[in-house]
């Protein structure tokens, strides 16, 4: 599968996760730095303002992103560890 649409995918997994998880109104209209941070504050551990991360935001929106295999199994593995910890309907600080 082509990295770029496998990014694609994975954030669309990660956006529809948190639609069921956390009230739609708290989520739906995130986008940018404020999504990355939401997925920081509800999921213990993992880091999406800073590194590979932060394509979860920005690649699904870019033409051209050249990203490395390496680079997408980073993404996708921050993607399933938010996943797989993060806490539904709970914020931290």
């Amino acid at each position: 599968m082509d990295t770029a649409v496998q990014l694609t995918a994975v954030a669309g997994i990660v956006r529809r996760v948190a639609l069921v998880s956390f009230p739609r109104q708290r989520v739906a209209s995130l986008f940018g730095d404020e999504w990355l941070s939401f997925l920081e504050r509800t999921g213990p551990g993992v880091s999406f303002t800073e590194g590979p991360g932060r394509l979860i935001a920005t690649a699904p929106y870019q033409r051209d992103v050249n990203l490395t295999p390496q680079l997408a199994d980073a993404v996708n593995d921050l993607a399933v560890k938010w996943i797989s910890t993060h806490q539904a309907g709970t914020e931290r600080a």
